[in-house]
């Protein structure tokens, strides 16, 4: 098949950025580049540059691009630069990975972020390489894949995103920390299962601000809020039963995985479960609108906690269509 760009001024230019990508599960069948963010495009991984480059570089920000049967996911994430868009790979790295959060959002489906590079020119094709090696932490079994609905739909999502960072609560659901806190996991960058898992709740946490008796107080308003989804359980005992036994466990010392050893806690399906409780409570708090997130964020302590305790169950444009991924 072959793979179609819209025009010949999206063509990559020097100065451009690319996250290479080792897995992601695409539609080809759509055009490239598709916009994710302003000047931030999912775009034909550039062939011609990785094959001209000196191979120790391109196996730096690739790794295996030249080991026999390893392939080339033909898809990577583009920064396209401008006169006014001059940055450093520092300042562009967090666009690339809220665009991978999006995705994630939109879809849990796998994705493993192999390097990222500048493009140079003449002898200098690859520019400040960076190398990531990155794999979602958690996929479910069967397999499918994102089309362009699926990217024009996280590009909706990363726009409200970065809304989110602009205001922060101390009181009621901090949606800003909750993203931050899901997207270090979701994208891999916490590769303890342990670690992963209590950042998730700490994402809960931070959306639903239980008090008094945490898992109970939680377990409650998670699963009203979840109530339109089927996770083929009583999710308010199961949420109360994981937060109480294996979260406590995690955060105080009760459970300790020695680094180098498997660990065979916590069992997949829980944390499978658990990332996509996390997923669509994130996706139904982004779904407000921004007054109704305005009246959580700024209630008082008493008003916060009948607001959040009876909170309706989550609609919205992000959960259009949307499923507990449960493999």
């Amino acid at each position: 098949m072959q793979i179609r760009r819209e025009s010949a001024e999206d063509e990559p230019k020097i100065g451009d950025e690319f996250q290479l990508l080792l897995r992601l599960p695409f539609d080809f069948s759509s055009h490239l580049p598709i916009r994710l963010l302003p000047n931030m495009f999912l775009d034909l991984t550039p062939q011609e540059v990785l094959l001209s480059a000196p191979r120790e570089l391109v196996g730096f920000v690739l790794p295996g691009f030249d080991l026999p049967g390893m392939g080339m996911v033909n898809c990577c994430l583009r920064f396209a630069s401008n006169e006014t868009s001059q940055s450093s790979m520092r300042t562009t790295s967090p666009p690339f990975f809220q665009s991978i959060t999006a995705l994630r959002l939109r879809k849990p489906l796998p994705v493993t972020v192999a390097g990222q590079f500048r493009l140079g020119k003449d002898d200098d094709l690859i520019e400040n390489p960076r190398p990531f090696d990155l794999t979602s932490a958690w996929q479910p079994g069967p397999l499918d894949r994102c089309d362009s609905d699926d990217i024009t739909a996280a590009s909706e999502i990363v726009d409200r995103l970065l809304e989110t960072q602009q205001r922060k609560s101390m009181r009621g659901p901090n949606l800003a920390s909750a993203v931050v806190y899901f997207s270090q996991v979701t994208v891999g960058l916490v590769q303890s299962m342990q670690l992963a898992s209590i950042g998730l709740w700490a994402s809960l946490e931070a959306l639903l601000r239980p008090d008094n008796d945490l898992g109970k107080t939680l377990a409650r308003r998670v699963s009203t809020f979840l109530s339109g989804f089927d996770f083929s359980v009583d999710l308010e005992e199961w949420i109360k039963s994981e937060y109480n036994r294996r979260r406590s466990a995690y955060a105080h010392e009760q459970h300790v995985v020695q680094p180098w050893k498997p660990d065979a806690e916590p069992a997949p399906e829980a944390f499978g479960k658990l990332h996509e409780i996390t997923r669509l409570c994130l996706l139904g708090f982004l779904s407000m609108d921004k007054q109704e997130l305005l009246r959580l964020q700024n209630g008082k302590k008493g008003d916060l906690k009948r607001l959040l305790n009876g909170l309706p169950p989550a609609s919205g444009r992000f959960l259009d269509g949307q499923r507990a991924w449960l493999g």
